[in-house]
């Protein structure tokens, strides 16, 4: 039946019984059953313990006087159980080197799994400071190197945003286009920082400084051009109520044209507020200007091609783009483009 536990057990109790009467015969015949049930149980130690009594009983068997010498039960019980133990032993033997060669794969797997983990773990801190370089990079390059406030790249991003600003503006202040050299570089920052904070708290949704005197600014709604430039006014006597500063502010509604499909970049919006701010300043001092275009519906992309200045003047004296300002906009003198126009 193969039942080894029972086997086991009977040998145990069977070997007792027969020691307790001294039946020699019958002990060896129970060890051999224990033996046996103990090699198939995988119990190696202990069916060698019991090969080491079958053996010691076989050679007091073999010692007792016997009839008949011919035949030798004991001495052919002792072959077999010394086969039987060879076999535990070697058993015992590939068993250890199995689990020799186990441990050495568990040291190499567990080496292996330390190595990469290690190697992982310094991929990810590595790749974990690269990633905070290079934010900290980008921030760095979206400010004005000298102040260290947010700049021109800053205002081009802010207009390349897949949400567009519906207004952008720039804003000239006149007479304190020297400020750095005359308040020193440390007040001068302190001051457009001021400036910036301002804007942004009371009117614009972001301001930028592209050099000293001249600041952009992009807004989360359309306002009132007027209305836009008295509150920089209120705001600039706040702050400096004793500077003689005139403002000269270029302001554009976006989209600048119509055809939605036509993608005009951050550079040509950039251009076409300078060029605002130009004829803004070309109004005189005595007074605060805005200066602002709308392309008519019937307006070519071309209008806003290089060189900038060029078209827009031209499609400004063609009427292709209304002009608007808070004086007369036949004073305004558009600057001209010095460049050799081509044919």
């Amino acid at each position: 039946m193969a039942d080894w536990s029972m086997v086991n057990a009977y040998g145990a109790k069977g070997f007792l019984l027969a020691k307790e009467q001294n039946l020699l015969s019958e002990m060896i015949e129970a060890l051999q059953y224990r033996t046996l049930a103990l090699k198939h149980l995988g119990e190696i130690e202990k069916a060698l313990a019991t090969l080491d009594e079958l053996l010691i009983y076989s050679r007091e068997l073999a010692e007792q006087p016997k009839d008949d010498q011919a035949y030798n039960p004991s001495l052919l019980t002792e072959q077999k159980l010394k086969l039987q133990l060879n076999q535990l032993q070697s058993a015992k033997t590939d068993s250890d080197d199995d689990l020799q060669k186990f441990r050495l794969f568990f040291i190499m797997a567990l080496l292996t799994a330390t190595l990469i983990s290690l190697v992982s773990i310094n991929q990810w801190r590595t790749k974990r400071i690269l990633t905070k370089r290079s934010q900290t990079l980008m921030a760095q390059s979206l400010l004005d190197p000298m102040t260290k406030l947010p700049g021109y790249q800053g205002f081009i991003a802010d207009i390349d945003a897949a949400t567009k600003p519906p207004m952008i503006a720039m804003m000239s202040l006149t007479g304190a286009q020297n400020s750095d050299l005359l308040l020193g570089q440390q007040q001068n920052n302190q001051q457009m920082q001021q400036l910036i904070d301002a804007l942004t708290d009371t009117l614009a949704q972001n301001a930028y400084i592209i050099r000293p005197g001249l600041i952009a600014m992009t807004f989360s709604q359309q306002q009132d051009h007027q209305q836009t430039l008295d509150t920089i006014r209120v705001i600039v006597n706040q702050l400096a109520p004793h500077a003689d500063i005139s403002l000269h502010l270029g302001i554009i509604n976006l989209p600048l044209l119509s055809n939605l499909e036509v993608k005009l970049s951050s550079e040509v919006h950039f251009g076409v507020l300078q060029m605002m701010v130009a004829g803004a300043i070309s109004l005189g001092h005595s007074n605060d200007y805005y200066v602002t275009i709308t392309p008519l519906n019937f307006a070519p992309a071309a209008i806003f091609s290089t060189p900038l200045y060029l078209h827009l003047e031209k499609a400004i004296s063609r009427g292709l783009v209304k002009v608007e300002c808070n004086d007369n906009k036949a004073l305004i003198r558009w600057p001209k483009w010095q460049g050799v126009e081509e044919s």
